[in-house]
């Protein structure tokens, strides 16, 4: 927030806007890394490894991409998470969402945004 903070990259607009990217950062950020892809890490099987995270993928994974695409269709606006402009959720969710379709992560498909139009155009 110290950074976003001094490149002018806070979200700015209505309360309820600034409260719902806030929201977004924290769910996102924290919840479905910590709480999903994370836990994998300390899988030392890769064949299990990859299996569990195919798991995430049509479970636990699906549904917080479906979540996230929703809210972002609700309240997208010029193509910004807050108040129509650039803020740092903006770049989190960009460059978490990145990640998570870039093929790194073994057992993540590089398509696994493809059932979310939201999440691909948001790219």
């Amino acid at each position: 927030r110290y950074a976003a903070d001094m490149a002018g990259l806070l979200p700015v607009g209505s309360e309820e806007e600034v409260a719902f990217a806030e929201s977004l950062h924290l769910f996102f950020g924290e919840d479905i890394w910590d709480n999903t892809v994370a836990p994998t890490m300390s899988i030392k099987d890769k064949d299990e490894q990859r299996a569990a995270r195919k798991e995430l993928v049509a479970g636990k994974l699906g549904d917080k991409l479906k979540l996230l695409a929703n809210l972002l269709d609700k309240h997208l606006k010029d193509g910004f998470v807050c108040g129509g402009k650039l803020c740092f959720v903006d770049l989190f969710l960009y460059n978490w969402l990145c990640f998570l379709s870039c093929g790194f992560v073994d057992g993540i498909p590089t398509d696994v945004l493809d059932a979310y139009p939201t999440l691909q155009k948001f790219l």
